[in-house]
């Protein structure tokens, strides 16, 4: 039977620091490979090859004043640690069976230190991190992992290191 997951709620995490009911949103970092084409005379058509992964941010927009985020997004040279834990509601054929976590974390370094715009009872201020790490993990299992110095992609439960064999060949 086909079971759907409903998202939640979520919860995040800076340096181990709860910042729950103070952030609004998280933009997480899209995956994006730079592709390089390969045609020969032999073949009929072009393909493309992965090669590197293109830079990774994400956005964290503010719901309100928070010091520890303030803090950290003032030292562009310090890397923090990101863990976003969203629970998702699992209905099989309508009904409510469960609940299931995804974990995700991310390392990396703020590259703004926007202090926003203020009106009569409003604050807008949003802080984008440039992001070396990604990992993301479903009901316990390792759906994405991602790094990129050591190099390290997993892509599902139980995959191999796809750039294991890359490490070894460079001595790293």
């Amino acid at each position: 039977m086909s079971k759907i997951y409903n998202f939640d709620t979520l919860a995040v995490w800076l340096d181990g620091v709860s910042l729950a009911g103070h952030i609004n949103e998280v933009e997480l970092p899209e995956l994006e490979f730079d592709m390089r084409e390969h045609e020969s005379l032999a073949l009929r058509g072009t393909s493309e090859y992965p090669t590197r992964m293109n830079a990774l941010e994400c956005t964290i927009t503010w719901a309100d004043y928070t010091p520890e985020l303030a803090r950290a997004a003032a030292n562009p040279f310090k890397a923090v640690n990101l863990q976003m834990r969203a629970n998702f509601a699992e209905y099989t054929a309508g009904s409510k069976t469960g609940d299931v976590l995804q974990v995700i974390s991310l390392t990396g370094r703020f590259k703004n230190n926007q202090l926003g715009s203020y009106s009569p009872g409003e604050m807008e201020r949003e802080s984008v991190l440039a992001i070396d790490y990604v990992k993301e993990v479903w009901n316990g299992q390792v759906m994405l992992e991602f790094s990129v110095n050591p190099p390290i992609y997993r892509s599902g439960p139980g995959a191999p290191d796809l750039f294991a064999l890359l490490r070894a060949n460079l001595g790293l």
